[in-house]
């Protein structure tokens, strides 16, 4: 079994860049994620909800409602800077990693 994140790439550069994708691998055995998001958590602090998040990131509310209960298995870097930017913070504080 495979652990971990894994980053989608492409083998060509096209005119505009894309999005890159991390896919979030569970850890049958121990029902628990290796990488984590903090969405809720840093938004809470910061006294935002998730229409004022979904409001100042332009992200649609499913998204951030996804982002914000942990309940993605890939992440979009470009959901997850919007979601930074709004939130004043950067992409990294968002992620946890899950200790084995």
């Amino acid at each position: 079994m495979c652990l971990g994140i894994y980053i989608a790439l492409c083998s060509y550069t096209p005119p505009v860049p894309l999005p890159t994708i991390i896919y979030i691998d569970l850890v049958e055995e121990k029902g628990i994620r290796m990488l984590r998001l903090r969405v809720r958590t840093v938004a809470e602090a910061k006294g935002y909800t998730i229409r004022r998040l979904q409001e100042e990131s332009g992200v649609s509310y499913d998204t951030v409602l996804k982002y914000w209960h942990n309940q993605v298995r890939r992440i979009d870097t470009a959901t997850l800077a919007a979601l930074a930017k709004a939130l004043q913070t950067t992409s990294i504080d968002l992620l946890e990693e899950v200790p084995e």
